[in-house]
């Protein structure tokens, strides 16, 4: 209904959502056929990357709000339950950080979320953390849990205008 009162042009939905999108599109469409020219025909925008991010602590899975509280990350969450989720999300056998989402599906979910939250391309992302960690003579890049504290103080820096505001409305009430 929000989309349709509000005469959205087009709605950026993840993977999961365009179903809800396509009955919306159907609604305005039979609706302006019974009343006239009334709703607009909203447009699916589905990113390509990101448009499915995964569970932290199943990455073959859909993360998901019903699922364990452990498994997501919320725009309000606190700074200490963002480390804590972000260090105990699972990765794969291996130190490489490189996406691959096959073979290597947890670093690969962690990879694509610092990607959106940096604006950065994941390729970019791994060439950072390949270069990390290890003196330039060993070849070593950053470990894994040197990738995920620095995920988190991403999450937590770009999280935090959003709890402001929060608890700046909260304290009006």
């Amino acid at each position: 209904a929000d989309i349709l009162i509000y005469k959205t042009e087009a709605v950026p939905v993840g993977q999961d959502q365009t179903q809800h999108l396509e009955l919306t599109r159907t609604l305005a469409k039979k609706f302006n056929a019974k009343f006239g020219e009334t709703f607009v025909e909203p447009k699916t925008l589905l990113s390509a990357e990101g448009a499915k991010i995964m569970s932290l602590q199943n990455p073959v899975k859909k993360m998901s709000k019903s699922d364990s509280a452990n498994t997501v990350i919320g725009l309000f969450e606190e700074v200490n339950s963002i480390k804590g989720k972000i260090t105990a999300a699972v990765t794969d056998t291996g130190k490489e950080i490189k996406y691959d989402v096959k073979r290597k599906p947890g670093i690969s979910n962690l990879l694509t979320i610092y990607s959106l939250f940096s604006e950065q391309p994941v390729k970019t992302i791994e060439k950072k953390f390949s270069a990390r960690g290890g003196s330039a003579s060993s070849g070593k890049g950053a470990s894994y849990a040197q990738f995920k504290m620095s995920l988190a103080k991403l999450l937590i820096e770009k999280l935090e205008p959003l709890r402001r505001k929060k608890k700046e409305i909260e304290s009006r009430e």
